[in-house]
């Protein structure tokens, strides 16, 4: 954020409580909103790889225990 955003809001007579939600919390949103996206993003993927290998483990698990029967 540029410092002469927070200065001019100081000179004003803003308290830092008012500085951070009305001036530095607004400014950064995008990047926030942005985390949050990944974030979200990154779980799922994570949750596809996850039931992926269960899959596969699973796959394994029946096959051999139909070769064991054979």
């Amino acid at each position: 954020m540029p410092q002469g955003v927070k200065d001019a809001v100081r000179a004003f007579g803003a308290t830092e409580s008012q500085v951070l939600r009305g001036v530095e919390l607004p400014l950064a949103l995008p990047s926030i909103l942005a985390g949050i996206n990944q974030t979200i993003l990154m779980c799922l993927s994570m949750v596809v790889i996850a039931i992926l290998l269960c899959a596969m483990v699973i796959d394994r698990i029946v096959q051999g225990s139909f070769r064991g029967l054979g």
